[in-house]
């Protein structure tokens, strides 16, 4: 694969599908790929996730993108959180290596009849550092 990596350090602005980004990430994996991130100078980072959170996603995350750059993040849920343990887990892993976060927003698209996740819930994970907070 033929990457021109001055164009992919212009990129500010990222937006994932993650299942189907670590599922493309999986399949590119050969001895002939940068250890480096693809995406090494990004500061804001949406996250679709579809449905449950795989199990490891911040390793085929960080090798996709560099996570220390990102300062603003936002999490678009079709799922409750709350029957998911690897979406909290792996928000807390996500936090652990994006320290200068300033702005978390996390959009759960269920409706709120059928959201067992309070807004405590998702307070009680999102660290102090973090600035500005939205929930949708």
């Amino acid at each position: 694969m033929n990457i021109n990596q001055t164009t992919m350090d212009n990129i500010r602005q990222l937006r994932l599908n993650l299942i189907k980004a670590i599922n493309h990430e999986k399949s590119l994996q050969t001895p002939q790929l940068s250890t480096c991130p693809l995406f090494r100078n990004a500061t804001e980072l949406t996250l679709d996730l579809d449905y449950k959170c795989p199990n490891t996603l911040l390793q085929p995350l960080s090798n996709i993108i560099d996570l220390s750059t990102i300062t603003q993040v936002v999490f678009n849920l079709n799922y409750d959180i709350d029957f998911d343990l690897h979406t909290r887990t792996n928000l807390i892993n996500i936090f652990k290596q994006t320290s200068n976060i300033q702005t978390f927003e996390i959009c759960n698209n269920l409706s709120p009849i059928n959201a067992c996740t309070t807004i405590g819930d998702i307070c009680s994970l999102i660290p102090s550092y973090i600035q500005h907070l939205k929930i949708t």
